[in-house]
């Protein structure tokens, strides 16, 4: 039996894959500035940030045909009712305002894999779904859901003004951790297994927070600098910081692109 079979057999927590956000993980990145976008929320969502995707859980696009469900996809069909969506919404910002955190100004309809992350509002911050599930991506093509989100991270932050943080599962041997490797700045493995929300048990894997720094074409150099040194600082008191571009691993191979 594999490693990834008996880790699935041990674990204690029911299987799912939309845990929360632990709250010290959240109190890093918001430690590092506001956090503009979340591209991938739900019912129980505590990011807050300021906008959200919010996709039906209720639609199995991995039983559609490629073509029909990008189709569905670009057509909004899969999405919850506007109604819906306004319930999600009211029911984050009530939470938001019980623990005075910044409110949720908007519950988008959408999909992280699909739609873009551009924000001037602050970070994006992911925590995808854990799984190893065939999805649906923005190219029409269907990729494990790890890889993909890993893939989205580093196809979307050349064009992405401000941070992308990504909380992913540290596998930092698996072929679709190259696209943190290649594109990613800093990345945090940290310490210790986290409880994420929700969850009756601790998790029995570890996880990284990976940062990929905004290419900002009107932030000066210095001030980059400044914030990267200030974005490590906060990643270093939580684990182990790696420079992603200085590894070693990325530069043995050739990059590809996202």
């Amino acid at each position: 039996m594999g490693g990834r079979r008996r880790a699935e057999k041990a674990s204690k927590n029911v299987a799912r894959t939309d845990w929360g956000t632990p709250l010290p993980v959240l109190e890093c990145v918001r430690e590092c500035g506001p956090i503009g976008l979340d591209p991938c929320t739900n019912e129980s969502s505590v990011v807050y940030a300021k906008a959200a995707y919010f996709k039906s859980p209720d639609v199995d696009t991995d039983r559609l045909d490629t073509e029909h469900a990008r189709k569905r996809a670009l057509g909004r069909a899969q999405w919850k009712s506007a109604e819906d969506v306004l319930a999600v919404r009211g029911a984050l910002v009530q939470r938001a305002q019980t623990e005075s955190l910044q409110v949720v100004e908007q519950v988008i309809p959408g999909d992280g894999l699909l739609d873009p992350w551009h924000t001037d509002r602050g970070s994006t911050y992911v925590n995808h779904p854990f799984s190893a599930e065939m999805v649906e991506c923005w190219d029409g093509k269907k990729r494990r859901t790890n890889e993909a989100w890993a893939r989205r991270a580093a196809q979307q932050a050349p064009s992405c003004p401000n941070d992308i943080f990504v909380l992913t599962p540290a596998n930092p041997c698996s072929l679709w951790w190259k696209w943190y490797w290649d594109y990613a700045s800093l990345i945090c493995f940290w310490d210790g297994r986290l409880q994420f929300l929700g969850a009756e048990f601790t998790a029995d894997f570890e996880v990284a927070l990976v940062w990929f720094q905004g290419d900002d074409p009107l932030a000066e150099a210095g001030w980059r600098l400044v914030h990267a040194s200030h974005v490590g600082a906060a990643l270093a008191k939580r684990g182990r910081v790696v420079n992603a571009r200085t590894a070693g691993y990325a530069g043995s191979r050739r990059k590809e692109t996202p």
